[in-house]
């Protein structure tokens, strides 16, 4: 990628990415975040493990200015992964404990646990789940929920908030990406009768619910500056996907999920962390490669969009931009500008955190030599064979766990 090489050393965006980043009373220490990185290692409880709990204090030492602790189900019906984290009342505690640990690390760092039921986002062995008719047509093997089922799983989301807000959690994203269930809500395919599906009021219904309980919840809690927020997959690149016009149509229009994303802040939402794609069907819209660096720049494109969108309806959502894993040395360049052109306000990074959870610590000190992310995918592997996911190539036990 050599269209990408800069002089890092005269434009100054690593010390625009140690700037604090505030908005409406919340402050956050600097402009990086680390994404929810589903690491598929908890007990069959969906508990913590020591070695969990070991990755995310290690992780909190690298002094993010917001840290995702990764996808937890709302259900233990319903799990990615064997070993996915669940959030209930027989795991809360362990939250409790881990987020206790880790602001003893790093207390100016803001935590953000990422809420979750995966759908079709399902593992072999374990439940997939639907609510748009023609998923379980194409697949009668996977459940459509009935209205019934949904109020269920609101009901679920909304303890697991609670939960998480007694725990002293700084924020909670509400996913909205990458072919869970939530993202299946606002597509214009979901066409379903009654209350959840067909028009947009109804394709909504879901998060309107969600964001509102999540927001007074943590207003009576006392947390004027709490974090609330989701991860939306903006531009799905399937037939009738979000930022499509209709349920058949596929060319991208982001007319919609703009409204959406207007809708979400009219509610409550602080944040927007704007992603694409799905990595089940589409991994190289979610995960671009190097030698494709088009996959990069449409996410930058994407995240403006929105940006712009909610600017000039008068909404200043903290707005958290993805695709920066792989540009490696040059990512501060390409960071500080998009910053400096009102582009983002918060740089999200995935693959990275893997490759090396110290990269805010190690960045702003200039002090040691960083693991930059090689694009290998021996983590989205490992999370396809249920394994304990971290990067393969700077870790020789998670390399030892890859199948050949």
């Amino acid at each position: 990628m050599s269209e990408l090489s800069v002089n890092q050393e005269q434009d100054g965006s690593i010390a625009l990415l140690n700037t604090p980043f505030e908005r409406d009373g919340t402050k956050i220490a600097n402009r990086l975040v680390a994404q929810p990185m589903e690491r598929s290692a908890s007990t069959q409880k969906g508990e913590l493990t020591s070695e969990l709990i070991s990755e995310y204090i290690t992780l909190a030492k690298g002094h993010w200015g917001i840290l995702h602790v990764e996808a937890m189900s709302v259900t233990s019906q319903y799990r990615s992964r064997k070993g996915q984290l669940v959030l209930d009342d027989a795991t809360s505690r362990d939250l409790k404990d881990l987020l206790v640990k880790m602001w003893e690390c790093a207390p100016e760092t803001k935590y953000i646990v990422q809420l979750t039921v995966p759908g079709v986002v399902t593992g072999d062995g374990l439940e997939k789940s639907t609510i748009i008719s023609s998923v379980h047509d194409a697949n009668p093997a996977i459940k459509l929920l009935s209205d019934g089922d949904i109020d269920g799983i609101i009901d679920a989301f909304k303890h697991a908030i609670d939960l998480a807000i007694d725990a002293g959690i700084d924020g909670i994203d509400i996913k909205a990406c990458h072919g869970y269930l939530g993202a299946e809500f606002l597509r214009p395919a979901n066409t379903r009768p009654g209350p959840y599906g067909g028009s947009i009021e109804n394709r909504t219904r879901f998060f309107k619910e969600l964001v509102i309980h999540a927001r007074n919840a943590a207003n009576n809690a006392g947390k004027k500056d709490f974090l609330l927020g989701s991860r939306v997959s903006v531009a799905e690149y399937i037939i009738g996907g979000i930022g499509t016009a209709g349920p058949c149509e596929f060319i991208e229009d982001l007319a919609e999920v703009k409204h959406i994303a207007s809708m979400l802040c009219a509610w409550g939402e602080n944040f927007i962390n704007v992603t694409a794609g799905i990595p089940a069907q589409v991994p190289e819209i979610t995960r671009p490669v190097k030698n494709v660096p088009w996959g990069i720049w449409n996410h930058f494109r994407l995240t403006k969009a929105i940006k712009d969108h909610l600017s000039s309806e008068g909404q200043h959502p903290a707005i958290i931009g993805s695709a920066y894993s792989m540009l490696g040395k040059d990512l501060p360049h390409y960071a500080g500008k998009n910053i400096m052109d009102e582009a983002v306000d918060l740089i999200g990074l995935g693959r990275q955190v893997l490759a090396d959870p110290a990269y805010p610590e190690k960045l702003f000190s200039c002090s040691q030599q960083i693991n930059f992310c090689k694009g290998c995918g021996s983590c989205a592997q490992l999370l396809r064979e249920q394994q304990h996911v971290g990067c393969a190539f700077y870790n020789p036990a998670f390399k030892s766990s890859l199948r050949t």
